[in-house]
């Protein structure tokens, strides 16, 4: 066993040192940046602490049996867990998290994006080795593999996505892929490519996709298979690999299906605008990469200024068949226009290119004329990309863009006349070719984590806010899931799911645009994107989504207004004007107190509008009379359009109001009736588009409104998030859950199958006949209603895979006889 791991070791020794290279530059970006753990720095920043870290605790929950797999009161108001785990922890990389407690993770989360950007490195240098041309390998060739490898790993994009793991996962399956899809045109078997296939999938689907289509491609244009039966089998090993995911494709396709209105699309062509060929060359230069390129969604391409050279050559030398760069060039451009946001694939094939070309200087393969031909054309592609793509480049950025070239272009005609007169020489050029561009891969990864990580939590702040929120968790009830939490700023959407408790925090894009609406159409501000927005709701809206406590710093404050999780509710609402989150308030409490509530006292106002300032600011000065004591809110009714508008509330500074994505309700603070209250808004394009309203909210007829209704409420137990008993009574037509509608909850009363609608177009209701009898005929006093979660397809997805794996092991085992 050990000669054979050595045999493996001492075949792939390319790849295992491109691995290490890759590890040792990590390295030193991580001490050079003083990243966690050699200082405070962190990758906390983007995706990584809006999303990744809150999951990494709930993926540990989820393990260790705390948390249920199906569904989760952590994540908002209660939702699915199939999609979430499909889009973020079905990792095995993630293994070791279920080890380390919460507190160490951003110095954990370095550790892992060290070993993701290893394997990156080992794969490609895996794939890479089989480009090698017929012919002995020696030292410089060894070593311009290595190179290679690391280039990939240490590209522009993977150095951008840092931050986003789950797409990390298929750029580092991607040469697996390949050379699986080559074993299976070669009449090998489809068991490894069936088995790569199913988990990119797995890992990230949305990416996973696309990178497949890919694959097909190039198996079409570079592999060539002589017979249609091969290509029938490749067909099929892409078929099976979908199938033996689809215990987990199948529920979380249909979840997003079911979501109406879902913010996600399915697509196979990115959401960004197509671009042309020379533009997206411009971003084959270091220098391209800046803070607009990551908003603007566009692709990139960097894998280091000198493989450029090495690259282009590719297409000029002789040791290449014109069909073979013909078809590349054909790949090429099929990938500029449509693949924009996957620029790994473009990356992965121009290291392939890089390799060919420096393959062909080392062999002297490539005559003189042959590089000066290339040299032209990098020339003339230089002058033209940077005199139409490199505006925002200072002079210091383009003298270092050029300095760049000029070494990569001498150092290969140097290893083009070392190679040809004193071989020895070779591997002293390539080694300082390697030098630079291994210093300009850091230099670059560097200068692209100082551009992302301005928004960074450092390591010991976010220690000191884990101490304080754990502290104030800790005072919550033990065991009790029944109950939603706010967490004031900071505000982070996942707190829910970093410290255990059951919260109202949301991660915009795998919510339901039902759901968002709710939120919005009672005043609750959740602009449902990564950006942090003021806690500052209505009384009304908190105690509608079941909120019970309130988080600050240290403290935990149990407030009075608050709705229990299950209530007898009778009325349907009457909603007459859902464009008014106060009217829409008072009708749904009216619904549930069974009689008409009056929460809010429309305060008057009076409006002037201001001088316009030479940046097109009009001011809009509100004079606001309440006509009674109270907290008085500011709406904008029947706002369209993403207007740019800035609320003053005169004692503070200048707030942002989200009218396309929350339509906020804005606390101006206690005020009294009869005083007078100030207050501006700063509308900068122009127009203040919408109605005004001011509404003062009663608190103390909204505590009185709440508790009546806790005493109509059903007491409730559970087994876990996914499995609920209520205790309602007998005489009871209907019960009311305030967790958000979902067809696939399965609830029974009494062992009994009822009907399950949705309330206000949000809420869980459920119907029941009210007669309450036993099957002996005597009136029970209460029902017992059990809710079971279930996602959609999940069954039917874990028969599909169990299937497909069983036939493919059955198929597996007949060809090895």
């Amino acid at each position: 066993m050990t000669g054979r791991i050595r045999e493996t070791a001492e075949k792939h020794r390319p790849a295992l040192y491109a691995a290490a290279l890759s590890g040792v530059l990590f390295l030193l970006l991580l001490l050079v940046s003083g990243i966690a753990p050699f200082d405070d720095r962190t990758f906390l920043f983007d995706s990584m602490e809006r999303q990744y870290l809150s999951f990494f605790a709930e993926f540990r929950e989820l393990f260790l049996g705390s948390e249920s797999p199906l569904y989760s009161f952590r994540k908002g108001p209660g939702g699915e867990m199939v999609l979430f785990i499909a889009d973020y922890l079905a990792d095995p990389m993630l293994l070791p998290f279920l080890l380390i407690p919460v507190q160490f993770l951003p110095a954990v989360v370095s550790f892992l994006l060290f070993f993701k950007v290893i394997f990156a490195a080992f794969t490609c240098g895996l794939f890479l080795e089989t480009v090698l041309p017929p012919g002995k390998e020696n030292r410089a060739e060894m070593l311009s593999l290595v190179l290679c490898a690391a280039s990939f790993s240490f590209s522009a994009y993977f150095m951008a996505n840092l931050t986003n793991i789950a797409v990390l996962n298929v750029v580092i399956l991607l040469p697996l892929l390949c050379l699986a899809a080559r074993h299976v045109m070669q009449g090998g078997t489809m068991f490894p490519h069936t088995l790569l296939v199913a988990f990119v999938l797995i890992s990230n689907y949305g990416t996973a996709y696309r990178t497949l289509a890919f694959e097909a491609l190039a198996v079409l244009v570079f592999i060539r298979p002589s017979r249609i039966r091969e290509l029938v089998r490749y067909g099929i090993s892409l078929l099976w690999g979908a199938a033996l995911a689809a215990f987990l494709l199948v529920p979380a396709f249909l979840s997003m299906q079911a979501a109406a209105g879902n913010s996600r699309t399915i697509g196979f062509w990115p959401n960004v605008e197509m671009s042309s060929v020379p533009e997206l060359l411009s971003h084959l230069y270091s220098g391209s990469f800046d803070q607009t390129l990551i908003t603007a969604g566009a692709p990139h391409l960097y894998i280091g200024t000198l493989l450029l050279f090495p690259a282009i050559l590719f297409f000029v030398t002789g040791g290449v068949r014109f069909a073979d760069k013909l078809r590349t060039l054909v790949l090429l451009c099929i990938l500029s226009v449509f693949i924009l946001n996957d620029a790994f694939l473009m990356a992965f094939l121009l290291v392939i290119l890089a390799l060919r070309g420096l393959y062909a200087l080392l062999r002297a393969e490539a005559t003189p004329g042959q590089v000066l031909m290339a040299l032209i054309l990098l020339l003339a592609g230089t002058i033209y990309v940077f005199s139409h793509f490199f505006s925002h480049l200072s002079r210091n950025d383009k003298f270092y863009n050029l300095f760049l070239i000029a070494a990569g272009v001498i150092l290969c005609f140097l290893l083009l006349g070392a190679r040809q007169k004193r071989p020895r020489m070779a591997k002293t050029v390539l080694l300082v070719l390697a030098a630079v561009q291994l210093l300009d891969l850091l230099v670059n990864a560097r200068e692209i984590y100082e551009q992302s990580s301005v928004f960074q939590t450092p390591y010991s702040s976010f220690l000191a806010r884990y101490a304080d929120l754990k502290q104030a968790v800790s005072s919550l009830p033990a065991g009790d899931i029944l109950y939603r939490t706010e967490s004031l700023p900071p505000y982070e959407q996942n707190n829910a799911m970093l410290l255990g408790y059951n919260g109202i925090t949301r991660y915009g894009s795998g919510s339901s645009l039902r759901e968002r609406e709710f939120l919005r159409e009672i005043g609750f501000n959740d602009n449902g994107s990564y950006a942090e927005y003021s806690p500052d709701n209505t009384g009304s809206a908190d105690a509608l989504l079941g909120i019970r406590y309130i988080l600050n710093g240290r403290e935990a404050e149990e407030i009075g207004s608050y709705l229990p999780m299950a209530l007898v509710c009778d009325t349907d609402p009457v909603i007459a004007d859902s464009g008014n989150p106060f009217a829409c308030s008072e009708a749904l409490l009216s619904a549930m107190a069974g009689e008409r509530v009056r929460l809010f006292a429309e305060a008057g106002f009076s409006c002037e509008t201001g001088h316009p300032t030479r940046d097109g600011d009009i001011p809009y000065h509100f004079t606001i009379t309440p006509e009674a004591d109270g907290e008085l809110f500011f709406y904008l009714k029947d706002c369209s359009g993403d207007s740019n508008l800035l609320l003053d509330r005169g004692t503070e500074e200048f707030l942002p109001y989200g009218n396309l994505a929350a339509l906020r309700v804005v606390s101006l603070g206690e005020q009294s009736a009869g005083v007078p209250a100030e207050f501006t808004v700063h509308a900068y394009d122009g127009e203040l588009v919408g109605t005004p309203l001011f509404y003062t909210e009663d608190a103390d007829a909204l505590a009185a409104v709440t508790a009546k209704i806790r005493q109509r409420a059903g007491g409730i137990a559970c087994v876990n998030s996914a499995d609920l008993i209520a205790a309602v009574p007998a005489a009871a037509e209907s019960a009311l859950f305030m967790i958000p509608y979902d067809e696939a909850w399965y609830i029974t009363a009494d062992r009994r199958q009822v009907t399950v609608v949705p309330w206000a177009d949000y809420y869980t209701r459920v119907i029941l006949d009210g007669d309450g009898e036993d099957e002996g005929g005597a009136r029970d006093e209460t029902i017992y209603l059990r809710m079971q979660y279930a996602p959609r397809g999940l069954a039917a997805g874990i028969f599909i895979s169990l299937t497909a794996l069983a036939v493919l092991c059955a198929m597996e085992r007949k060809r090895r006889r």
